[in-house]
């Protein structure tokens, strides 16, 4: 079905061949980030800059300064830190810490939702546990950094390491795996129409249409592929037959949102939103 509404038919034919699809960013992720080893001798301590009291405010003002300042960092890791692998309990103490920059250095993260009202959580003051996620999808395995707010402060609390068929989003992330791979896979898993969501070059308005399954990937974001990451502020998988994945670069030059829905038991792209 190739069906556009009115002036929308228009943009679609400027976006597909002005080249608006975000597919120039380069997904380079890291395979893994070493967390037992010697800490650099010449670590800054005195030199940096002390965060500022709002980084104890809504988790992404402390995730930016934790991924940032290793003196903040090692502070507010709560030593010696619990490290679990595949359920086995062993401890990391602050000498054996490197730091971590987490997801900073990517020009693309994810994450994933389970609905449109828990992306506010990211802005909620209030939240007190958050879990950021790196998904392995070629090794099969994740890795969650786990955080707390205690007494009004942030802190690490532990590291676990597991397969992923134990992560409550296994479903959709080995769905996943072989949609941002296989592109006769993915035409098959998206819903003809999809919603399609763009924004007027000019007015930097939405614009609501429609798109057929063999015109995804003139608007779709370039997925990342064997790493991707996952921040959870609270979001509840579990019962949710709706996934809503963020790919984000990090400067902030571009955004998308995917949501995929499950019809009769198959995951399926109902929804693309570029900001």
């Amino acid at each position: 079905m190739k069906c556009f509404l009115g002036l929308f038919s228009v943009l679609l034919l400027l976006f597909s061949c002005g080249g608006n699809k975000p597919s120039e960013q380069k997904n380079v992720m890291r395979e893994d980030t070493t967390v037992v080893k010697d800490i650099p001798a010449d670590l800054p301590q005195l030199s940096e800059a002390e965060p500022p009291v709002a980084a104890d405010g809504v988790f992404d003002d402390f995730a930016f300064n934790f991924m940032s300042n290793r003196r903040f960092q090692s502070e507010r890791i709560l030593f010696p830190l619990k490290y679990v692998v595949d359920g086995k309990e062993t401890q990391i103490e602050m000498d054996k810490w490197t730091f971590d920059p987490l997801y900073s250095k990517k020009e693309i993260y994810t994450m994933i939702f389970d609905s449109k009202k828990s992306m506010k959580n990211q802005k909620d003051p209030d939240l007190a546990h958050v879990v950021v996620e790196w998904i392995y999808l070629t090794k099969n395995r994740v890795k969650q950094y786990v955080f707390d707010k205690t007494e009004g402060r942030w802190m690490m609390t532990s590291l676990i390491d597991e397969q992923l068929k134990e992560n409550e989003n296994s479903d959709f992330l080995n769905f996943y795996k072989q949609f941002s791979r296989d592109r006769s896979y993915q035409i098959k898993h998206i819903q003809s129409p999809f919603s399609l969501i763009l924004q007027d070059p000019d007015t930097y308005k939405p614009i609501s249409g429609v798109g057929d399954p063999v015109q995804w990937q003139d608007f779709a974001p370039e997925l990342p592929k064997g790493v991707i990451t996952n921040i959870n502020y609270g979001q509840k998988y579990t019962n949710s037959k709706q996934r809503l994945l963020m790919v984000a670069a990090s400067d902030g030059a571009m955004s998308s949102i995917i949501t995929f829905k499950k019809v009769r038991g198959q995951w399926m792209v109902t929804r693309l939103e570029n900001n």
